[in-house]
Parts: C-alpha cells; sequence; structure tokens
C-alpha cells in the first residue's frame, strides 16, 4: 500500500500536467480547479520521499526565490515599459503554476527547471511568432502548458528510470536528513 499511494499521485500528477498543457495550447488558459489538484499530487509526490519538515521548508525557500523573482520581473516591466502592467505580460495562471510546480522540487532544482523550461518556452514562441502571418494578431505563449509539458517529462523519467535525480537533494537540508 505504501508503494502504491505516490504511484497513484503520480500519475494524478501526469494526467493532470497533460490537461493543462492541452487546455493551455488550445484556449490559452487552464481550468483553475486543474491547479489545486495538481498542487496536492505533486505535494503527495514529494512527501512519499521526503520528510514533510524538509519539504515546507525547502517550499519556502523556493517560494521566496520565485518572489524576488516576480519582484525583479515587475520592476523590469515597470521601468522599461512605463505604461505596461505586469499583468499583460504575465497571466495569473502561469504564476499560480509556478508556485504550484516549486511543490515538486528543492530551491536549486526548482530554479533548474524553471530556468530550462523557460528556454523551451521561448523556442515554442519563436517557432510560434515565424509561423504567424503578418497581419496576425501578437503572438500568445502557453507558457504554463509548455512548462506542464516539462514537467511532464521529467516526471516520466522518474518512473521509467527511478533513479535519484538530482533534484530530489541538493540542498543543505537534505544534507542534514541523510544519515
Amino acid at each position: 500500500m505504501e508503494e502504491l499511494l505516490p504511484l497513484t499521485f503520480t500519475l494524478l500528477a501526469s494526467g493532470l500536467l497533460g490537461l493543462m498543457c492541452y487546455q493551455d495550447w488550445q484556449a490559452r488558459s487552464i481550468s483553475w480547479p486543474a491547479f489545486p489538484a495538481l498542487a496536492v499530487a505533486l505535494l503527495g509526490v514529494r512527501l512519499g520521499r521526503l520528510p514533510a519538515v524538509q519539504v515546507g521548508a525547502e517550499l519556502l525557500l523556493s517560494w521566496t526565490g520565485l518572489g524576488l523573482l516576480l519582484a525583479a520581473l515587475w520592476l523590469y516591466v515597470r521601468l522599461r515599459f512605463r505604461s505596461l502592467r505586469l499583468r499583460e505580460c504575465l497571466g495569473s495562471g502561469d504564476v499560480l503554476y509556478w508556485a504550484i510546480a516549486a511543490v515538486y522540487f528543492s530551491p536549486t532544482g526548482f530554479l533548474t527547471y524553471f530556468i530550462g523550461s523557460s528556454l523551451v518556452a521561448l523556442l515554442v514562441a519563436a517557432a510560434l511568432y515565424w509561423r504567424q502571418t503578418p497581419s496576425a494578431e501578437a503572438t500568445h505563449i502557453p507558457l504554463a502548458g509548455v512548462q506542464a509539458a516539462c514537467l511532464l517529462v521529467l516526471l516520466g523519467l522518474q518512473a521509467v528510470a527511478p533513479v535519484r535525480m538530482a533534484y530530489w537533494a541538493d540542498s543543505a537540508l537534505s544534507i542534514a536528513w541523510t544519515p
């Protein structure tokens, strides 16, 4: 039974990530109930492998880093584009997805995932931009959907090759719990 629970949470998270990717690609929006369901599923996967105290402490560090990143992004948009607001550049679903994706990773792992999946999203945006007609409206990037697809690939890799991936044990907190 103990082995079945992490698998159940992994399958639930995989299905939700696939749904988010599909919805964001099709409609550029994701249904709101998918976000808390994904948070519960990813938390279940993570708590199946690490102590709750460690998960909580690492999540706090990841959310702090995400807050600093959003503050820097807000400042950049404010100084560079005076008439533009951050909400016009970045959807609230994207920010909510980042906060939920942080549940799955340690702080350094989340930063690595965030940068890597953002680069993949930029490549997708470039492909969408080059494909559109000159008279078309500005391209909207399915950011949360592309990043959800990246996380789905990571979940798949973890299921196929269950090795101890670096994003589970890269912080000083995990060293304190390792015998």
